[in-house]
């Protein structure tokens, strides 16, 4: 048989296909949407305490022009930047609860995805079916940690932001791959949208500072000459103070219009705003107390400890394991080129290296100015990804080596990670069950709140002419000499309509310490008048009491 003239039979049109490796990522992302919504609606509806206290409260406020009209509701975080809550908020109010719950697991979900992708980028030397194994591990154990497996599918920001921060770093490592260094003309787009995701990031969140401090150190390291890191540092400022200005200007500007400090309450020590007193309002409470301290850290996350016991008991060994596998490998690098002046073993590549020092200047800002544990949970996605990274270059860089170390590490992990406690509920038709009495004059009433419980939740319930006061909380006290204070006292003082006090009958202490409150100001309990406020996301026993003047 002849075979057909090549010329007379043209070829047929080839079907571009999509590359595999897209195929793997977009399947990770896919599965980790689908994972993470699933564990929320195991995991139940939300009720933590800063949803009641100020996630649900601050995008109402937000959206209802209520800056000024109610005073600290929801304490000092009543003026925290309200627009990272905003999806949450409209979720609540127009999606059945069992759907928003699936949905924003499902966001969360994305770290899986992200964390997997900077993976498939570091293990880029090992074979197909290694390279995978070893991304998905990596993935699945950073999910597999106390913060994330806490606050999977709630209403606390710390994964959401955590995208912001996780995208930029993974752009970041691909042009360092591809280019290996953020200078070069080719890799500066990528720089210019990382740091512009960074800073947004920023902007909706101040707690990403560590992570942004990180980057610029991480940058700057990786690059050989201080031409480039000028370079690097000169083009990523503009895009980060863009992104920071785009989600934070506008807050920033109302802040300062209101009380005179952009970051109101907080940095009042700088700008002095008459309405709150001149301090940072910092919660510095976690912060080690010494320089021992500090440097054991991670260790005391692995005991019961007071990082441990006043931070929803969690426990966690990887920081730990990573601190240890980062000693070894700076002594052995030490010994190589100091002792034995070798230059055997070459340095790490430059995208893991870039990483291993963005983790550790993010630890340690992190723990300076915060120590918070929801505040790194960045760092524990990407923790056991790092462990693996150094352990192998430790015990060798063979195929074997770091399959091994996988799999010590991620046991060890496994048996040992106690999530963060958070309260959940049980699903119901209506996301706020809350049964609250009828008022006379709702344009006429202004309701009191006196302690430091997390209410404001329930104001979105009330009808929207209400005016809320909070009297005595991480804000502000009936003793303070502020504007703030100042305020409520007129405008408690000219009250022509009814005034209510909320507040709990029992136990009896607490509604004690609210009637001495309230008498700061003139004003006592009127004959024992009570209107019962139900809700099944706080403790029974609320009530709004009637208040008159004496």
């Amino acid at each position: 048989m002849i075979a057909p003239d090549a010329e007379a039979c043209p070829e047929a049109p080839r079907v571009p296909r999509v590359p595999r490796v897209r195929l793997v990522h977009a399947a990770a992302f896919a599965f980790g949407i689908v994972l993470c919504g699933v564990i929320s609606l195991l995991a139940g509806q939300d009720n933590n305490w800063d949803l009641r206290n100020y996630h649900f409260y601050n995008p109402y406020a937000l959206l209802n022009d209520r800056l000024g009209f109610d005073f600290a509701p929801a304490q000092r975080q009543t003026y925290l930047n309200p627009f990272l809550d905003v999806p949450f908020y409209l979720g609540v109010s127009h999606l059945d609860p069992r759907v928003l719950g699936f949905l924003t697991g499902g966001v969360h979900g994305l770290s899986f995805g992200l964390v997997f992708a900077l993976a498939m980028v570091v293990f880029r030397g090992h074979t197909a079916k290694v390279r995978l194994a070893l991304s998905v591990s990596c993935a699945g154990a950073g999910l597999y940690g106390p913060v994330f497996l806490g606050e999977v599918g709630a209403s606390q920001n710390d994964i959401l932001v955590g995208l912001f921060v996780l995208l930029p770093l993974l752009l970041l490592v691909q042009a360092l791959v591809a280019h290996q260094s953020l200078a070069t003309r080719e890799a500066r787009r990528s720089l210019v949208v990382a740091t512009f995701v960074f800073g947004a990031g920023m902007g909706l969140k101040p707690t990403v500072m560590p992570h942004a401090l990180a980057l610029a150190a991480a940058a700057c390291a990786v690059e050989g000459t201080w031409r480039a890191r000028v370079t690097v540092l000169l083009v990523a400022c503009g895009p980060f103070l863009a992104g920071f200005l785009l989600t934070n200007g506008y807050w920033m500007l109302r802040l300062w219009q209101e009380f005179g400090n952009p970051f109101f309450p907080f940095s009042n020590d700088v700008f002095r705003s008459p309405w709150a007193d001149p301090r940072s309002y910092a919660d510095r409470s976690m912060i080690p107390q010494s320089p021992r301290d500090a440097v054991t850290l991670p260790f005391a996350f692995v005991r019961e400890s007071q990082y441990t016991s006043l931070q929803n008991g969690f426990r966690d060994t990887r920081y730990a394991v990573l601190y240890a596998v980062l000693s070894l490998y700076a002594l052995m690098r030490s010994w190589q080129r100091v002792i034995l002046r070798s230059a055997a073993a070459p340095s790490m590549p430059i995208e893991s290296r870039f990483l291993m020092i963005f983790f550790v200047v993010s630890f340690v800002a992190w723990e300076t100015m915060f120590c918070i544990i929801r505040y790194a949970s960045v760092l524990e996605l990407l923790a056991p990804l790092l462990v693996v990274v150094v352990a192998a270059r430790v015990v060798g860089r063979g195929v074997a080596q770091s399959i091994i170390v996988a799999t010590a590490v991620f046991a060890l992990q496994l048996a040992t990670v106690n999530p963060i406690q958070q309260e959940r509920l049980e699903w119901t038709g209506t996301f706020w069950d809350a049964q609250i009495p009828t008022l006379p004059n709702p344009e006429q009433t202004l309701v009191l709140i006196a302690n430091s419980r997390p209410l404001a939740y329930l104001i979105p319930v009330f009808p929207p002419e209400v005016r809320w006061l909070s009297l005595d909380n991480n804000l502000t006290r009936p003793s303070a000499k502020t504007k703030m204070q100042e305020e409520m006292r007129r405008m408690i003082a000219w009250h022509t309509g009814d005034v209510y006090l909320l507040s709990r009958a029992e136990p009896s202490p607490l509604l004690a310490h609210d009637v001495a409150v309230v008498s700061y100001y003139g004003l006592r309990l009127e004959s024992d008048v009570r209107l019962p406020v139900v809700s099944r996301h706080s403790p029974p026993g609320m009530h709004l009491w009637k208040l008159e003047r004496y």
